[in-house]
């Protein structure tokens, strides 16, 4: 969220994007979303989720400048409580969500070099 308040305040079009409905709303009436702000409800780890958000952003804008992935899951829990559920989870969000969404995000990006991918790893 910090990240995307200081595009914004920088004047950058933002998009936000969460599995939480309530959340995602609420994210975005904190950066006083506007015209600069799209909110998608998205889940990183469903690729049906990345092709609707990639169609809304190139319905939004049309290109991207930047890409900020910030998709994170982490399961609390002793390791002999942890499962295979768990752990699938947790490496579909944290790096097929990542890696999906740079790809299908590609051909947004601006033609110009050099592009910019911001992984927060």
């Amino acid at each position: 969220m910090a990240t995307a308040r200081r595009l914004f305040d920088e004047g950058a079009y933002v998009i936000i994007t969460g599995r939480d409905e309530d959340r995602l709303h609420c994210a975005a009436t904190e950066l006083d979303a506007g015209p600069r702000v799209l909110a998608v409800r998205a889940d990183a780890a469903n690729l049906d989720d990345l092709d609707a958000l990639m169609r809304s952003i190139s319905t939004w804008r049309g290109h991207l400048d930047a890409i900020f992935t910030n998709a994170d899951t982490a399961i609390f829990t002793t390791i002999t409580e942890l499962t295979e559920a768990d752990e699938d989870r947790s490496f579909d969000v944290n790096f097929k969500g990542v890696f999906f969404t740079v790809q299908k995000a590609l051909p947004l990006l601006k033609e110009r070099r050099p592009r910019r991918f911001l992984p927060n790893r």
